[in-house]
């Protein structure tokens, strides 16, 4: 009775939290508005397209806009960031649930699963994922159900359900391996599963594959085209991968990421050493996936965003659970598993309350999404009041731009744009050296508008470099200028209806040529 109070109690506490993220930060990430153009336009009947007449997948969630386009048909597709967050908290409330009755399965202990459970509630990246309006709580509530499915010995519709995850993030696949670790040698299980995953994740196959031309989303392909010649496979691409799944004040230490690392591996190996001696396979998805996860991102060789490592997070939660619970077996005459779940729940609340109360009286509230996002919001409204319908923009700032406009786009990086990924492939890794790719873009697909990250610009290079490289040759500076000039951005804002443009951030040039 007591844990169940408990448990709610959790659920309680991370409702709030998740009240007050929604509240203090009332925006989504940037890439959650390209699924919601995508839900946008399959809501209003122009199919499964993020510009007219081309099926490119630039989004890695198929699935996720297919819900979001249904609830958008039923209200309006304004509420489109609304659903989605709101899916992601009860998602994230669901989790918690979850990581619950799996600590309750793996180890017996009611004590040990409240305070673990009560760690990921007020988790700070656990909170903040549940109000991105990204699909990420929404992944990890599948990825605890199959594993709870698994350990209950359900192994058919986890299989199900593991494969219909490949519609909501495409690294599914990376799961089901470490998923099936738990039933290896338990041949009808495994059989089971196989077969439900197959049952889903093949149709699904062949259809995105029949529609779009690729089994594999554009926005994948992008990023490995524009960002792979930067990353290589080697200790600093690494380090870049491992810091994803820490606190960002660590991206400077590597010294403390290996240290912190090495913990967290020297803990899944006694979790897997002490695992094996009893025979308890079903803990070894949580260690494979830690392992497996990281690995497949490092052979990506691709930029790293901060949701990467929300998924690792209840993992490593419980991992750290069955260790906790192992260690307390090992010498219970010195610390009952009560008094040390009491103590860590106690700790947990003070760092809670602590963290909040800093929180309100330090940190500003981020108002309308910062002033970058407003920049972004009031350049799309701008595009939107002020353009022809089917006047192209060529940024790679295209999530709040392309869904608040309503434009058609060409992205930078090539994530909706298909033209784009192929002029980065003639050129291979010598996009690192010049820009040429972006000038045949120009020639070729004859955008009407232009928005330059104004530092990548004035310093004579542009996105995704990271070196100065140089802009242009005469021959595409000559064509740049003569068909492009740059449109006074103060104007704008001294209109009166967009003065949260920043005129420094972006450059924005209007096409005169033909």
């Amino acid at each position: 009775m007591l844990d169940r109070f408990g448990l709610y109690a959790v659920i309680f506490m991370a409702a709030v939290l998740t009240a007050v993220a929604y509240i203090r930060f009332p925006v989504c990430y940037d890439d959650a508005y390209i699924t919601f153009r995508y839900a946008q336009r399959i809501a209003q009947g122009l199919g499964f397209t993020y510009n007219d007449g081309v099926r490119s997948l630039g989004t890695t969630t198929p699935l996720f806009a297919l819900i979001l386009a249904g609830g958008a048909s039923f209200f309006s597709p304004d509420h489109i960031p609304a659903m989605a967050r709101l899916m992601g908290s009860l998602c994230f409330l669901a989790s918690i649930c979850l990581i619950y009755r799996i600590i309750i399965k793996l180890t017996s202990k009611s004590n040990i699963a409240l305070l673990f459970a009560f760690l990921y509630a007020t988790y700070p990246p656990s909170v903040s994922s549940s109000a991105t309006g990204m699909e990420i709580p929404i992944f990890i509530a599948f990825m605890l159900l199959t594993y709870f499915l698994i350990i209950d010995g359900k192994t058919l519709p986890a299989g199900i359900l593991t494969g219909l995850m490949l519609l909501i993030r495409p690294d599914a696949m990376v799961w089901a391996i470490a998923l099936g670790c738990a039933i290896l040698y338990g041949k009808t299980k495994l059989l089971k599963y196989i077969s439900g995953f197959l049952a889903i994740a093949l149709p699904s196959v062949l259809m995105i594959t029949l529609y779009f031309g690729n089994p594999l989303p554009l926005s994948i392909i992008a990023k490995r085209v524009s960002y792979g010649p930067y990353f290589h496979l080697d200790y600093s691409n690494l380090l870049h991968v491992l810091v994803v799944f820490l606190p960002s004040r660590l991206a400077a230490h590597a010294g403390a990421v290996i240290l912190i690392w090495g913990l967290l591996i020297t803990i899944a190996a006694y979790v897997l050493h002490r695992s094996i001696g009893r025979k308890e396979s079903v803990n070894s998805p949580a260690i494979a996936y830690m392992s497996l996860y990281p690995a497949f991102l490092w052979y990506g060789r691709t930029l790293m965003f901060e949701w990467y490592g929300y998924l690792l997070i209840p993992v490593i939660i419980i991992i750290l659970a069955i260790a906790v619970s192992q260690a307390l077996n090992a010498q219970r005459k010195f610390i009952t598993n009560r008094i040390a779940c009491a103590a860590g729940i106690i700790l947990i609340v003070g760092w809670t309350i602590l963290s909040f109360w800093r929180s309100l009286i330090f940190e500003p509230a981020f108002g309308q999404g910062g002033p970058g996002l407003v920049d972004l919001e009031q350049r799309a409204l701008y595009f939107r009041d002020h353009t022809s319908p089917n006047a192209k923009i060529f940024t790679e700032s295209i999530p709040q731009i392309g869904y608040i406009s309503g434009r058609p786009i060409i992205c930078e990086i090539g994530l909706v744009s298909p033209e784009v990924v192929k002029a980065k492939r003639k050129y291979g890794d010598k996009i690192t050296e010049n820009c040429k790719w972006y000038f045949d873009i120009l020639r070729e697909q004859k955008p009407e508008y232009l928005l330059l990250h104004a530092p990548d610009f004035d310093s004579n290079r542009l996105f995704p470099s990271r070196t100065a490289d140089f802009l242009s040759d005469a021959e595409d500076s000559n064509y740049f200028f003569g068909n492009y000039q740059i449109v006074d951005v103060q104007e704008i804002i001294n209109s009166g209806n967009y003065s949260g443009i920043l005129p420094d951030r972006y450059h924005l040039f209007q096409r005169i040529g033909k």
